[in-house]
């Protein structure tokens, strides 16, 4: 899926913004994704970008799924920043065998052990509205030991 949308910071001032990213792109018959993302507040106190890897352990086109996730990101809020691997656990629930509807939840947390450790919990809800064209909306929170974040998103999505 290639993905466009509308991204809110709420717990920075409203600021809004872009995101841009491609998600889940399969390769091959592995049971691997690969997903990138970038997102920006359009006065420059937010930024975000990464890659992950996700392992699905049970078949593709289960309507239940779990994914370590296995990657890099960076984060900037205001004056916070940090950078790292970024480890984690995606549970899928798949609505449609198609890809029209599902839901799915991940906790992951970026610089593990580090003092800079950011834990990430994102909730996201995908539904079909053509065979190629999906609207997602994602709720994201982020605590460190001294910022709390959170991120609102409502995007378009192309599927290929």
């Amino acid at each position: 899926r290639l993905r466009l949308g509308f991204t809110t910071f709420p717990s920075t001032d409203n600021a809004a913004g872009i995101n841009l990213g491609i998600e889940d792109l399969f390769i091959q018959q592995t049971g691997l994704t690969v997903s990138a993302d970038y997102q920006s507040a359009f006065n420059g106190d937010r930024n975000n970008v990464g890659a992950d890897l996700h392992y699905f352990l049970l078949p593709l086109g289960s309507y239940f799924n779990l994914a370590p996730l296995v990657g890099y990101r960076y984060i900037q809020s205001n004056d916070f920043n940090t950078d790292g691997v970024h480890l984690g656990l995606r549970l899928m629930l798949a609505l449609s065998r198609t890809g029209a509807g599902d839901i799915s939840l991940s906790q992951s947390y970026l610089a593990p052990g580090d003092s800079k450790e950011v834990g990430i919990t994102a909730l996201s809800v995908g539904y079909g509205v053509t065979s190629k064209l999906r609207l997602s909306t994602d709720l994201e929170w982020q605590n460190s030991f001294s910022v709390k974040d959170s991120r609102a998103r409502i995007n378009l999505e192309l599927l290929f």
